[in-house]
């Protein structure tokens, strides 16, 4: 009897774990419309620096169990880095926990602790169906808007669900930081070995049109091809599969809809470190708020990150790189534009669905409504969060139910 076969569409950290499990029981192929698999953890213009920073913490379960599982183990290292936040004409704020992420909303020390109990103690799934603003309106106090999440979710920061902040608060990434010695190119050589031995990898083609047959699913390319296939994986957005799958939003119902966030992020090379002993800064310049990552005191590379998210489908901010040069002096007041080496924009759209309340129900009531039709982005998992250890987490659920089912 012929193994069955699967698509898997897009080769980003998801796409190349499920068609490495998946692998182990079907004929598996991934199509890929970039040059390199990776997705978001790829590298700019393919030989520069990553697109977007990516460490993690020691509550990344199941990724170092991935890490450790390909053999990468010994090229595992630690290191002790801080957080800090510069608040407008205030002295600096050390992060060393839940309790000063909280306290950044303005309200008193007692109301603070109130509502960090409740954000450790209330069911998960009670707290994903309320949103900050209903969280933080029911305890008294003012909601955490300023800085702690503003500066990712704008005006939309007020409706994303108190379950994230929960996984933000237990996220660990507050002194001991994870990186890989080779950078995540390390690890997706390591799946792309492993998968390329039982399945195959299609880069350079993009997936124009899927449509469902009596007995599995048409995929058409760029390229003018047709091939069958009993199984489909998506994992790129899913608003992007309803593009190809026009049938998409009819079968997840009429009031299914989702709001997402892109992402434009300028990287500077430096002749110099930026800062010793902290990795992360948040800073606010005349009422205008940003984050800053720098590698130095992780990996020792003078790299400097600044992801700006806006609402996907509207003009990402102007002239990025100029503003945020400011924002350096902010950190380190001798900083000047001559440190600069080389600089970079990295850019993704529809980059994470903004996770309100709404998505977590959709999420649940979707499931098994799409038969043979598989997509990541719907995935009912327990972490909240856009991060390696999600993939691998969403990457496992997922397997797990498809060689079940078929």
């Amino acid at each position: 009897m012929s193994k069955k076969t699967v698509c898997v569409i897009g080769a980003g950290a998801c796409g190349i774990l499920i068609a490495n499990r998946l692998s182990r029981k079907f004929r598996v192929t991934v199509f890929e419309r970039e040059p390199v698999t990776g997705g978001l953890c790829a590298e700019v213009d393919r030989t520069g620096p990553n697109r977007f920073n990516h460490f993690f913490s020691q509550n990344d379960k199941n990724l170092l169990a991935e890490i450790r599982s390909v053999g990468l183990g010994d090229r595992l290292f630690w290191k002790k880095a801080g957080q800090i936040v510069y608040p407008e004409d205030q002295l600096a704020l050390d992060l060393n926990g839940p309790l000063d992420i909280l306290r950044l909303s303005g309200s008193s020390f007692w109301q603070t602790f109130t509502a960090l109990a409740a954000l450790f103690l209330l069911p998960r799934q009670k707290l994903g169906k309320m949103s900050l603003e209903q969280f933080f309106r029911y305890f008294g106090t003012v909601p955490l808007m300023p800085q702690a999440l503003s500066y990712k979710f704008g005006a939309s920061a007020a409706s994303v669900s108190a379950a994230y902040l929960l996984a933000r608060c237990k996220e660990g990434k507050n002194n001991r930081i994870g990186c890989l010695a080779g950078g995540t190119r390390e690890l997706f050589n390591a799946w792309e070995n492993s998968l390329k031995l039982r399945g195959s990898i299609r880069t350079n083609t993009l997936v124009t049109r899927i449509m469902r047959e009596t007995a599995g699913w048409l995929v058409q390319t760029a390229h003018g091809n047709e091939e069958r296939y009993d199984i489909l994986v998506s994992t790129i957005p899913l608003m992007e599969t309803a593009g190809i799958f026009p049938g998409l939003m009819d079968s997840l119902g009429p009031d299914f809809s989702l709001n997402y966030l892109s992402i434009v992020c300028p990287i500077f090379r430096l002749k110099k470190p930026l800062s010793s002993g902290r990795w992360l800064f948040i800073s606010s310049v005349s009422n205008e708020e940003a984050v800053c990552v720098d590698t130095a005191s992780l990996t020792g590379e003078n790299l400097v990150y600044f992801p700006i998210y806006y609402p996907a489908g509207t003009l990402p901010p102007a002239d990025p790189v100029a503003k945020f040069k400011r924002f350096l002096i902010r950190i380190n007041p001798a900083f000047s534009p001559d440190w600069i080496q080389e600089e970079w924009i990295s850019a993704a759209e529809r980059v994470e669905p903004v996770l309100s309340p709404r998505l977590l129900t959709l999420r649940q009531s979707c499931r098994g409504r799409l038969n043979s039709l598989y997509l990541t982005e719907l995935a009912d998992t327990g972490n909240m969060l856009k991060s390696l250890d999600g993939c691998v987490e969403k990457s496992t659920l997922l397997s797990k139910r498809i060689m079940e089912k078929c």
